[in-house]
């Protein structure tokens, strides 16, 4: 039985999974670059509040220097979100 699409749902004791939005920046989370923006927006402004509110980077971790990037605006490009 494939589960892949409830995945989130699952682990997370049955708390709805948000829709990735844009490119996927980690896939243990199944986050997307949206997703890790708009808690930006929200208020996230360090890494590890960043991550604990999006749930990137709480898997292995190997995403973090992704959601840094971000974080740090290195997204902000002309015409993106």
């Amino acid at each position: 039985m494939e589960l892949s699409e409830k995945r989130l749902q699952l682990l997370r004791s049955g708390k709805k999974a948000e829709a990735v939005i844009g490119k996927l920046v980690c896939s243990c989370g199944n986050i997307g670059e949206g997703n890790i923006i708009n808690k930006i927006r929200e208020g996230c402004t360090e890494l590890k509040a960043l991550c604990q509110a999006s749930g990137a980077g709480m898997g292995c971790g190997s995403c973090r220097p992704e959601v840094q990037a971000i974080l740090e605006g290195k997204w902000q490009v002309p015409g993106t979100w």
